[in-house]
């Protein structure tokens, strides 16, 4: 059983056509509307939104989101270097004017390299953290070397974003992960279904860019079958098994689509003897979407 205060509700998807193919439409207002109602509903309480979520913010602004919401955002990855302070509190005085907030919970760097271009941008967090502009600042990232390049900054982390799921396991190191919690640093896991792919019980009408990897899904498949699991059951308990993480990120395109995420959230299930090492892939072509041609 998974408590709804882990969970993160992802809103790329209601900015962007986000997904694993081109002809995956925008998410209208009114059905973002429901998604949000059944998230309160439910209990979930944390956004996670970024200035490059298309209009991702300005809908959140519109919708006027619950004061119990808790808005965690990402800050442009477009930034050159070398903005002065100012800029940067321009910035994101702008990101708050879409929202509509006087503050946000947390805010995050969308790309690890921006802290390393940019001397002002630490000193920027930590000031949107002295004015309680913001609770928690942190940095996502996509491989353990991009954490192990922040040195110079992991005391000032409050948050990791990092991807991780069935295929994606490059994290699960537990000498790694308990560094992590040692700094007192949250981790957040993303990606958990993959950009939705993973969820696909039918890959005949997904794009050809995939068929590389058909033997990884059909594995999934038949470990599916073994335990009398779904594609969904197997991605949630995969994630629920691991201590380290405090919180994941899901992305849903409906109220329904919610609606049945929650529901196999909500069930007990015993499966401590379940590995799921063998279902690991450390192909990026795959695992990771910045890279995928489709």
């Amino acid at each position: 059983m998974i408590k709804s205060s882990k969970i993160i509700l992802g809103t790329a998807a209601f900015g962007l056509k986000y997904g694993y193919s081109k002809n995956i439409s925008q998410i209208k207002s009114r059905d973002i509307k429901k998604i949000l109602n059944l998230a309160d509903k439910k209990g979930i309480s944390i956004l996670d939104t970024a200035f490059d979520y298309g209009n991702s913010q300005k809908k959140l602004g519109n919708l006027k989101i619950s004061r119990n919401k808790k808005i965690i955002s990402k800050f442009p990855k477009y930034i050159s270097k070398n903005r002065n302070l100012n800029f940067l509190i321009n910035i994101f005085k702008k990101g708050l004017k879409e929202l509509k907030q006087k503050k946000i919970y947390g805010l995050l760097i969308h790309d690890y390299k921006q802290l390393l271009d940019n001397d002002n941008l630490i000193q920027f967090l930590i000031y949107l953290k002295k004015k309680k502009l913001v609770k928690k600042i942190g940095v996502s990232i996509y491989s353990k070397n991009d954490f192990y390049s922040l040195k110079n900054f992991k005391d000032k982390i409050d948050i990791l974003q990092i991807p991780v799921n069935i295929f994606d396991q490059r994290f699960l190191n537990p000498e790694f992960l308990k560094k992590i919690k040692k700094r007192k640093i949250e981790i957040h896991a993303r990606s958990i279904f993959l950009k939705g792919i993973l969820l696909k019980d039918n890959f005949s009408n997904i794009p050809k860019y995939f068929n590389k990897w058909k033997s990884n899904f059909d594995k999934l498949q038949k470990f599916n079958k073994k335990h009398n699991l779904n594609n969904l059951e197997t991605c949630l308990l995969f994630i629920s098994r691991i201590r380290e993480i405090d919180k994941f990120l899901i992305g849903v395109k409906s109220e329904s689509q919610l609606e049945q995420i929650l529901l196999v959230s909500s069930k007990k299930k015993n499966y401590k003897n379940i590995s799921f090492k063998k279902l690991k892939i450390n192909d990026i072509g795959l695992i990771n979407p910045k890279n995928w041609k489709i």
